[in-house]
């Protein structure tokens, strides 16, 4: 009696094991698999990195503001993800900047947050929403002088941004 209930025993724990090895190995299997085949990322799958969930959670906002102001929205969602570092800056997190926009009037202080950048005595706009941030940059781009025809692709966005100044570091 005791031989076989340490028989079953051994038995239920060899099963067990080889149960969790089957296991491992179809994960294993479907993970070489995935990255062989990579699929395209969409609503179902798991976002895969800081970059593309920040792309994910704006991209309806700055296709909006394209059809509105005519900034491609790919030079929007890139300037918000330079600029604010995936939306995990504290500019962006805590005050919805994701733009880095300065205050420049003395006015309106409790709009501004102090934060050092170019100087020790920055200021920067304070945004009761992301989407606000992502409004006023475009109205913001709009008043710059920018030498860029309303069709224009994205690179001469880039350049022509880039040669209007709006980034106050040169290797921007």
């Amino acid at each position: 009696m005791k031989a076989s209930k340490f028989t079953i025993y051994t038995f239920a724990v060899a099963f067990t094991f080889i149960g969790l090895g089957c296991h491992i190995v179809k994960v294993r299997y479907a993970k070489m698999q995935e990255q062989k085949h990579p699929t395209k990322p969409n609503i179902i799958q798991p976002v895969r990195n800081a970059t593309q969930a920040y792309i994910m959670r704006f991209h309806k906002v700055a296709q909006t503001e394209q059809q509105k102001y005519g900034i491609p929205a790919s030079i929007t969602l890139a300037q918000g993800i330079l600029e604010s570092g995936v939306g995990r800056s504290k500019l962006a997190s805590k005050h919805n900047n994701h733009f880095g926009i300065k205050c420049w009037c003395k006015g309106r202080q409790h709009d501004c947050v102090p934060m050092a950048d170019d100087s020790p005595n920055d200021r920067f706009k304070r945004y009761p929403s992301a989407w606000q941030s992502y409004r006023h940059h475009s109205q913001f781009v709009l008043k710059m002088p920018l030498k860029v025809s309303r069709g224009a692709n994205y690179k001469q966005w880039a350049k022509a941004l880039k040669r209007a100044g709006y980034a106050t570091k040169r290797t921007y």
